[in-house]
């Protein structure tokens, strides 16, 4: 259907723009960062795409849905999700699974 297109089209384009990033890899993990966000897929490839923007490490993409379901069951939206991994980028602190195991 036009969603599921407009996930692969954008998938694409990440997955060209930025070195690193497996477009199948990156499918997936859009699925399982929207499963368990409670958002879109569209939405979620969204959130993807504004985290690399601001430096977040591609090969840490997993991490999102790991960490993700344990903050939104804390009660954190997902838009708070995105700014805590988002502050992980700058304030430096690379490993981004360091930083929320604190």
């Amino acid at each position: 259907d036009e969603t599921n297109a407009a996930v692969v089209k954008g998938a694409a384009t990440i997955a060209a723009s930025y070195a690193g990033i497996d477009f199948n890899e990156l499918i997936q993990e859009t699925n399982e960062i929207g499963a368990t966000l409670g958002i879109t897929n569209e939405e979620a490839l969204g959130l993807v795409n504004t985290l690399l923007k601001t430096g977040f490490p591609p090969e840490q993409l997993d991490i999102i849905a790991e960490y993700g379901d344990q903050m939104i069951q804390a009660g954190f939206s997902a838009k708070e999700v995105q700014g805590i991994m988002s502050a992980g980028v700058d304030t430096k602190s690379w490993n981004i699974d360091n930083l929320l195991d604190k």
